[in-house]
């Protein structure tokens, strides 16, 4: 692995911040706008920063795009030419991408903050923020694409990561085999049922192993 590939940036915990904004609207779990009513006195638990680069699915290189069109194809989810694929700093590597193929490609970051109850996440650059509740469910049978997906997809990476000899996964926000292995080996490492399913225990378990 090569230094110049890992930039996950694991900030430190912020403990008792009030957070000011008691109204936000934010993309739910089927990338539809919601309203979540942020309560005056949450306060920021955790967060981290991951760091990588995207490409929509129009501009990715074969390498990168080919296990997101068999998911999305399996789930019957609909491949649009502005999908996006983010691939982490310290994974860039294994997809042997050209020159070419890297200047098709944006610099992306995002924050993962813990307030409790549920999880927001922001790209810094471009400011697109979500939130998903710890009681969402992720997996088969449950929720399989959207938001919830990208952050299940993201803590996989920081802990893949922080815990070398783990899978990474792609951020492509749909649920496919390879998050599904991911999750299941998470599960085992962390003690929890091996359901492959995300919910309250798994979201908590990402908070403490994944954030700081």
């Amino acid at each position: 692995m090569k230094k110049k590939f890992v930039s996950i940036v694991l900030a430190a915990g912020v403990i008792a911040t009030p957070v000011v904004t008691t109204t936000a609207v934010y993309a739910s779990q089927n990338n539809k706008n919601s309203t979540y009513e942020i309560n005056i006195n949450s306060t920021k638990i955790k967060k981290a920063t991951i760091s990588g680069i995207s490409f929509s699915y129009k501009n990715a290189p074969a390498s990168v795009k080919s296990a997101y069109l068999k998911d999305a194809r399996t789930l019957g989810v609909q491949v649009t030419n502005n999908s996006n694929i983010f691939i982490p700093d310290f994974d860039v590597s294994k997809y042997n991408l050209s020159k070419d193929d890297l200047q098709k490609s944006a610099v992306e970051s995002w924050t993962i903050e813990d307030y409790g109850s549920y999880f927001i996440s922001t790209q810094i650059y471009t400011g697109r923020q979500y939130t998903v509740s710890k009681s969402t469910l992720v997996g088969y049978n449950h929720v399989t694409s959207g938001n919830p997906v990208h952050l299940t997809q993201l803590f996989l990476n920081i802990f893949a990561y922080k815990y070398p000899g783990h899978n990474s996964v792609a951020v492509d926000s749909i649920f496919g085999p390879n998050t599904q292995q991911a999750v299941l080996s998470f599960q085992q490492f962390a003690g929890l049922s091996n359901d492959a399913t995300v919910g309250p225990n798994t979201w908590n378990a990402f908070s403490s192993y994944c954030l700081n």
